[in-house]
């Protein structure tokens, strides 16, 4: 199995990068399990927010076309 280089890099940057910004915006008293389940609760509203970013545009796109 041949492992790519560009996606070894973009993984262990990925991982640096939510490593990061989870003790930036997280975790700034501790890994807690709070601090964890406020990450979460943050991704899956972001990932809501996204989803409903993306169908208000393809409702908009669908409509002028």
């Amino acid at each position: 199995m041949k492992i790519d280089k560009f996606g070894a890099g973009a993984l262990v940057a990925g991982l640096a990068i939510l490593g990061v910004l989870l003790q930036v915006y997280f975790m700034g008293d501790g890994w807690t399990l709070a601090g964890l389940w406020s990450a979460f609760a943050a991704a899956v509203l972001g990932g809501a927010l996204l989803i409903g970013v993306v169908l208000v545009v393809m409702g908009i796109m669908l409509l002028v076309l």
